[in-house]
């Protein structure tokens, strides 16, 4: 509680660990994620260990494929790992230790975590079945340690979308283990989301009632030719999926074939989501242009009297940038910067204080973002190593 208000923390993670691929299929174990360490280490920083899989280290941050993430020495105690703190044990990092992950939750104030995985699974194989078999044995993980707990422990279960029948059948796993809502990343390989080999798994997340989360990560396999160094992964590789996430739902007619399907965009705040929100609308409003025009136009326009964009920009309330890290509409959600980079030089928002018996959170919002003052004063108790950078 803070201030007399229940806090969710709406883009919580949970560390990559082993344990997470104890159920993979028989033919896959042998390619799950192994933690390596590089005994070569002096010039490597904190970047002398990461999980080896499919030929390739990751994370690392020198040279093709660069971005930060989850190491094994955030984690595991063979490779370093230690808590500074008795309120915050390792095992509630990786959620080995449910109860552990609560107490964690009670120091900090937070009533509820909406749990995400790894960016690491954006760019781990190209394997649309070992991608799907990876995805699915951390979705059971998950699942079966936030049991104990539904109430306050709510997560997103990743969704395979390259294999379609691994798709389908994802979703009827987590709409029956729990899960609140399913995350992809902003692209599905060298895909946009809105890919018509995509239709049948749209189709059944549609019916199941699941929101979607387009989290960060670097999915577009093309970034990592570019990306030689932290400073691309962060500008380019990690974040640009996320505006052709945004470009393929919002500008190809997703929310038209899907009236009921809720959408938020995670994370965005690490890329000026202000700024390629708005870009991104642009976008939309010249393809829609085209489309009414019919000269180059990408795809069928809509069916609907209003396009996608027209639709999205008249809901009540607008789109708008909002200094509490959130930006609402009817059916999609940003976490955004706490400060609005389109706001006029020189000038200040005037804070809105809450109605004393009001809730803080618009009815209008399937889920939400939390403001995390209280997670980032006890960012410094949960471990020195384990910055949240590249989750």
């Amino acid at each position: 509680m803070l201030q007399g208000y229940k806090l969710f923390d709406g883009d919580a993670h949970t560390m990559m660990s082993p344990r997470m691929w104890e159920t993979l299929p028989s033919e896959y174990r042998v390619r799950r994620p192994r933690p390596t360490r590089v005994h070569d280490e002096s010039d490597l920083g904190r970047w002398s260990n990461g999980w080896l899989i499919e030929g390739q280290i990751i994370p690392h941050a020198i040279g093709p494929g660069s971005q930060p993430g989850n190491e094994p020495a955030r984690v595991l105690e063979e490779f370093g790992a230690k808590s500074n703190s008795e309120a915050f044990p390792l095992s509630s990092f990786d959620l080995s230790d449910p109860a552990a992950r609560l107490r964690s939750m009670d120091a900090m104030g937070i009533d509820h975590q909406m749990l995400y995985p790894t960016t690491l699974y954006a760019r781990m194989t190209r394997d649309p079945g070992f991608e799907a078999a990876l995805m699915r044995s951390y979705n059971r993980y998950v699942g079966q340690q936030c049991q104990s707990s539904p109430k306050r422990l709510k997560w997103a279960g990743l969704l395979p979308l390259r294999d379609a029948r691994q798709g389908l059948e994802a979703i009827a796993e987590m709409t029956k283990i729990g899960a609140t809502a399913a995350v992809v990343y902003g692209t599905a390989g060298d895909r946009l989301l809105c890919d018509e080999s995509f239709t049948s798994v749209w189709d059944e997340l549609h019916r199941s009632g699941l929101p979607l989360c387009v989290h960060m990560g670097m999915s577009y396999p093309p970034f990592l030719e570019v990306c030689d160094g932290l400073l691309a992964a962060h500008g380019i590789g990690m974040s640009l999926p996320g505006m052709m996430g945004f470009v393929a739902i919002v500008g190809y007619g997703m929310l038209d074939r899907y009236p009921n399907l809720k959408v938020g965009f995670l994370s965005s705040e690490r890329s000026g989501s202000c700024t390629w929100c708005r870009a991104s609308i642009t976008i939309c409003r010249s393809i829609e242009a085209r489309c009414r025009s019919k000269t180059n136009c990408p795809k069928e326009p809509s069916k609907s009297r209003r396009s996608p964009v027209e639709s999205l920009l008249a809901a009540k309330p607008t789109i708008e940038c909002c200094s509490r890290k959130s930006i609402y509409s009817a059916r999609i959600r940003f976490s955004t910067p706490p400060t609005c980079p389109t706001a006029k030089a020189g000038t200040t928002r005037r804070k809105r204080s809450l109605p004393a018996k009001t809730s803080a959170i618009p009815k209008s919002a399937r889920f939400f973002t939390a403001t995390q003052s209280s997670f980032s004063a006890n960012r410094n108790h949960c471990c020195s190593n384990a910055e949240n950078e590249g989750a």
